[in-house]
């Protein structure tokens, strides 16, 4: 004979058997209740404090801890209960009402327990989706990997390429110049030539200019050079687009003369001044002009442009360099600010060149503030406009206020 004090279970042996066995890391996996009693059933445990008798109209276990078949309770024996036990199922003591005498049952003390989630088939069911979410979203990022690794392979090796194609092309530019000075000097040094002022002034002036591109190349390539090791710090200060523009032309101007150019010029006289290095700007506004002229094939024609503009980011000065030359395929539009990139339509005309120019301008812009943009069609010629932000002086304009041909 065994009597078990409720308020000891209740306070004590309940709450220690309940977290050993049902309280994990995160808390308890399962709302845990003990109910029991003789004469009805009362709700002895409980895990959470709101747990009701609804709590548990469903749960995912249900077992007996303690039958009393013989009748004795907390108030000893009771008449006509020391046969033997009833035959057939227990009755389920929530089956019943609260309070409602259970009968011939004696003294029944369960554990109820369910799945904090709702039940154990739904806690399960979530376990799985999660998994599946998880694996599909590893399996995706995979891929997505693989794509990754697939797109930078695929990269590399076009800049491999183009790597290659520059150094063929480089060689070609840098042997013809020297074949042309190592001529000259060659026929100057025996005698070939004849003795006269106006004979050595000739061969004097194709070994300057041969010279003068040989030299060009070269630093070119050293600036590239730099650039890859970090960008380059500019000396910037307020400086006049159309001064610079006006010099520029001037430094070019006997190259676009002796090829036969006509170079139209419209300059805006309220332009705002713009914050950059006169030098580096003067170079790129250069890189533009030779490369319209090296492009503009048979059309011998250009134009320069200066005006003021307003964006969404404020007011911004633009000069843009036009031509009506062979143009730019637009597959290739998107790829000529890349080093090394040369467009299809250049190499099969046999126009050489060393790829760098426009990634030199754009690198130069980009640090200084400014930008550079293309409008082009095959066969109809190229507009690139560079762009730099204004000054915030309101007074600053330019003095430049003449229009047409310098």
């Amino acid at each position: 004979m065994l009597q078990l004090n409720q308020e000891t279970m209740r306070t004590r042996l309940f709450p220690e058997l309940a977290k050993r066995y049902f309280e994990g890391p995160d808390g308890f996996q399962y709302q845990v209740a003990v109910v029991g009693g003789n004469d009805s059933m009362d709700l002895l445990y409980k895990s959470d404090s709101h747990l009701t008798f609804e709590s548990f109209a469903r749960t995912d276990a249900r077992i007996s801890l303690v039958e009393d078949r013989h009748g004795f309770g907390p108030a000893g024996p009771r008449p006509g209960r020391n046969g033997p036990p009833p035959s057939g199922p227990l009755p389920r003591p929530l089956d019943r009402p609260r309070g409602e005498r259970p009968g011939n049952d004696g003294f029944r003390l369960e554990l109820l327990a369910k799945h904090r989630e709702g039940s154990l088939e739904a806690a399960v069911a979530g376990s799985r989706r999660r998994n599946l979410a998880l694996s599909f979203g590893i399996l995706l990022l995979l891929a997505s990997s693989m794509a990754l690794i697939v797109v930078f392979a695929r990269r590399a090796q076009e800049f491999a390429k183009l790597q290659i194609d520059f150094v063929a092309g480089i060689s070609h530019e840098l042997r013809t110049p020297l074949a042309v000075i190592c001529s000259a000097g060659d026929n100057l040094a025996d005698g070939i030539v004849a003795n006269s002022s106006g004979s050595t002034r000739r061969y004097g002036e194709l070994i300057r200019s041969e010279g003068r591109k040989l030299a060009g190349m070269i630093e070119q390539i050293l600036q590239y050079a730099s650039l890859r090791r970090s960008r380059q710090q500019y000396s910037l200060r307020p400086a006049d687009m159309n001064e610079i523009a006006v010099k520029a032309l001037e430094q070019t101007r006997p190259a676009l003369d002796a090829a036969g150019f006509s170079v139209d010029t419209k300059y805006d006289p309220d332009l705002p001044m713009v914050k950059v290095d006169p030098a580096v700007l003067s170079r790129a506004i250069q890189n533009l002009i030779q490369n319209a002229s090296k492009y503009s094939g048979e059309s011998r024609w250009m134009k320069i442009t200066t005006e003021k503009a307003r964006t969404r980011y404020g007011v911004e000065t633009c000069l843009s360099i036009e031509d009506r030359g062979m143009g730019i395929d637009r597959e290739d539009l998107r790829h000529i600010f890349e080093p090394f990139y040369r467009g299809g339509a250049a190499v099969a005309a046999q126009i050489h060149g060393t790829g760098l120019g426009l990634f030199m301008v754009r690198e130069a812009l980009i640090s200084m503030g400014g930008s550079i943009t293309v409008k082009s069609a095959r066969g109809k010629g190229c507009i690139f406009t560079i762009h730099l932000p204004a000054t915030p002086e309101p007074d600053s304009r330019s003095p430049l206020a003449d229009e047409g041909k310098p």
